[in-house]
């Protein structure tokens, strides 16, 4: 699931991973970075607000604000799976 143009979130049997984009500059190509893994969608959802608000240095708190404003726009805009619970 891509959120916005710099991270997406994939699952497997046991977990969600959060990555963040990244382009290399010598060459131009596209690679993900795994940030994390997470028992939850909701806990790598979190890490990735966590990440994005740090990313703004905290200078300036409109700033801050107006980045919260537009991770919440874009989760709210997910449709995010549900994994059913193991027996």
């Amino acid at each position: 699931m891509l959120i916005g143009k710099q991270w997406k979130i994939e699952s497997d049997s046991l977990n969600y991973i959060l990555y963040k984009r990244r382009v290399v500059k010598e060459t131009g190509v596209e690679m993900w970075d795994v940030i994390g893994y997470y028992a939850f969608a909701r806990n790598a959802l979190k890490e990735l607000v966590d990440m994005e608000v740090r990313g703004t240095g905290l200078e300036d708190f409109q700033k801050v604000v107006k980045k919260i404003a537009e991770l919440k726009k874009l989760i709210n805009e997910l449709e995010i799976p549900h994994k059913a619970a193991s027996a």
